[in-house]
């Protein structure tokens, strides 16, 4: 059993890691050896060299700026969701690696990485979920509702439950990834 722990626990996120990145480079690889397409599709005016439309897909990608030209409420959800999305990623860091220059930097012991985990943790999931539930209710009226097929409420709804099941291991499960001192494992 303490096999398949130590497999689960400290090798499958190194695999995990490992394929998403391999599996991003290859894709952008790929998007970068295909012709580009003759006609101009886009409806805006765009920059004419590639690191001028790189800029502009980056600052589009980080701002949604497009988003906010049509709908402005959706734009703040829709902000907001990727703000916790990317706190979420950044603490969950610490699943594979620690801080532990900072810690000693801030001087925090125990307590003070713990009350800040949890602090930090409640407030990103919150940041994440919140939008979920103003989505979810605009699928079902309006004109977005006649748009919408039963996947787009199928990821709505896991990632209402991922949020709700990191919530409550936050903050109802005492959870921790540090070493167990009988088993050597995280518990």
């Amino acid at each position: 059993m303490e096999v398949v722990e130590y497999i689960l626990s400290y090798i499958t996120p190194y695999i995990a890691v490992i394929v998403l990145i391999a599996g991003t480079a290859y894709q952008m690889f790929r998007w970068s050896q295909r012709s580009p397409v003759p006609a101009h599709l886009s409806l805006f005016p765009r920059p004419e060299s590639r690191w001028g439309r790189l800029g502009d897909a980056l600052l589009d990608m980080f701002t949604l700026k497009g988003l906010f030209k049509v709908n402005t409420l959706l734009w703040a959800g829709a902000f907001i969701m990727h703000v916790g999305l990317l706190l979420l990623i950044v603490g969950h860091i610490r699943v594979v690696t620690d801080f532990y220059f900072l810690w000693d930097w801030l001087g925090w012991g125990e307590a003070e990485l713990h009350t800040f985990s949890l602090i930090a943790g409640v407030t990103a999931g919150l940041l994440f979920m919140i939008p979920f539930f103003y989505l979810l209710p605009r699928r079902w009226a309006g004109s977005v509702k006649w748009l919408s097929t039963p996947e787009d409420y199928f990821a709505l709804v896991l990632l209402i439950a991922i949020g709700i099941t990191g919530m409550h291991m936050r903050s109802v499960l005492e959870t921790s990834c540090l070493p167990d001192s009988t088993t050597g494992l995280g518990s």
